[in-house]
């Protein structure tokens, strides 16, 4: 699940620097986009439609606290200013930023801003899948609308994921990770390749190694790390003992 990102600054230099430092974490962010003032910033908001931007305060013509102006006050990504000077931060927070980032940035304080981002992404998005009970999925045939309900489980192949469902398999060009958001919901991961719709778990085996036997028959392997985490999820979910 990869946090798209534009950047606002009107230092080039602070660009090339945060780039370096977003690079660390090439595998969960992508730049789409910079812009070097606010107006030419909003142009690619509005054209992309990142899931994040990080915006400098003070920059010619425009500052980055008037973005709201011209957005009606409507952010349909996440806020996070980046700035030297902190006494702008209360005026960030009534904009509703989601972060407040101080230069120099530290790649720390980097790290934990984006696992907030990504957390708050997997909770909307399992909002999301909760209400509509379905699953989207790009295949090269088209876009498959899943119902959770058919869904049996999905196995990690690499990079790629095979989904199992009551209409059969479809392999995804996604990595299972992408998926960590239906753990939200009624889903489980068991195992660093599989993760287990709960409501299709037919017995919990403990006899030849952990395992659990789904209503269609099928095996699936549960790490041992992960046997009291089910065991709890189960119980509290269905009142099993």
């Amino acid at each position: 699940m990869k946090i798209r990102t534009i950047l606002i600054d009107d230092e080039s230099h602070s660009i090339l620097l945060f780039k370096q430092l977003l690079s660390h974490f090439k595998n969960n962010c992508e730049v789409v986009a910079s812009a070097d003032n606010l107006k030419g910033g909003i142009a690619l908001i509005e054209e992309l439609k990142p899931d994040v931007v990080f915006l400098d305060v003070e920059m010619p013509n425009h500052s980055g606290l008037e973005i709201g102006e011209f957005l009606d006050g409507k952010f349909d990504f996440k806020l996070i200013y980046l700035t030297a000077h902190s006494e702008y931060a209360i005026n960030a927070w009534r904009l509703q930023a989601f972060d407040y980032l101080l230069k120099p940035l530290k790649i720390e304080e980097l790290k934990s801003c984006l696992e907030k981002v990504t957390e708050a992404k997997i909770a909307e998005k399992a909002a999301l899948v909760s209400q509509s009970r379905k699953i989207v999925i790009n295949t090269q045939e088209g876009i498959s609308y899943i119902d959770l309900d058919d869904v049996f489980y999905l196995k990690a192949s690499a990079m790629y994921a095979t989904l199992y469902s009551a209409e059969g398999e479809i392999v995804i060009s996604k990595p299972l990770r992408d998926f960590d958001y239906l753990c939200n919901a009624h889903f489980f991961r068991t195992h660093r390749s599989y993760i287990v719709n709960t409501e299709k778990i037919k017995s919990f085996n403990t006899r030849f190694g952990a395992t659990l036997e789904l209503i269609d028959g099928t095996q699936i392997p549960i790490a041992n790390s992960n046997r009291e985490r089910l065991k709890t999820f189960m119980k509290n979910k269905y009142g099993l003992l």
